[in-house]
């Protein structure tokens, strides 16, 4: 009788450790990827804001004040026939893993459509200050500074895992819109997705189209 228990007692063991392996216990996240838990909000992980297109935005976030802080959203203003870009800005507060800004088209209260196509979205790239020939020249920089250098088509920044922030650096995205010289009058408006660390949220888009532009 005690070495039937006995072999009773085993079995039952055998089945609860499967059950445990089974069932993914004990750690992880289940897929034995052992990748970070994603929270569903980005204002966890970045704070959100534009500027002016043509604003040299440090890496560094150490003059944010200092910038014109333009809100969350992300707004154009331009003639018919011609190019024009903006920044949205991502101050990270803790590390981010990866991040990317996917457009859409945008549309007038007509249903004419600035197309996604004629919208280009780039991951902005830095270099580091080293050194100074002269300090007066631009006070605004210093040693050790990263300033804005090349664009990187936001596509190749996700496919070469270059979308990474780390935690207290601005990292900028630079949007360009072009217009036709057929592109009507109007205001055209419509929400990008940003994805930050898997969480997503929208960011408006608009763009007000002159009456008139380039020949």
């Amino acid at each position: 009788m005690r070495k039937i228990i006995g072999i009773i007692c085993s079995v039952l063991l055998v089945l609860q450790t499967t059950l445990v392996v089974s069932c993914g216990c004990g750690g992880g996240n289940g897929n034995g990827s052992g990748s970070e838990s994603v929270s569903g909000n980005v204002n966890d992980y970045v704070d959100v804001w534009s500027t002016y297109g043509a604003t040299k935005v440090l890496q560094n976030a150490k003059n944010n004040d200092s910038y014109h802080n333009l809100g969350g959203g992300i707004s154009f203003s331009m003639m018919k026939n011609e190019s024009e870009g903006s920044q949205l800005v991502l101050t990270a507060k803790r590390n981010v893993s990866s991040y990317e800004l996917v457009g859409e088209d945008l549309k007038d209260d007509d249903g004419n459509v600035i197309s996604k196509e004629d919208i280009s979205i780039y991951h902005q790239k830095y270099v580091e200050i080293t050194k100074r020939a002269n300090a007066e020249m631009n006070p605004a920089f210093a040693v050790g500074d990263y300033i804005p250098d090349m664009l990187l088509d936001m596509n190749k920044a996700v496919e070469y895992k270059e979308n990474a922030i780390k935690s207290g650096e601005n990292q900028s995205i630079y949007v360009e819109v072009k217009t036709k010289s057929d592109t009507k009058a109007g205001t055209y408006k419509g929400n990008f997705t940003l994805k930050v660390n898997g969480a997503k949220v929208s960011v408006p888009v608009s763009v007000t189209v002159w009456d008139f532009g380039f020949e």
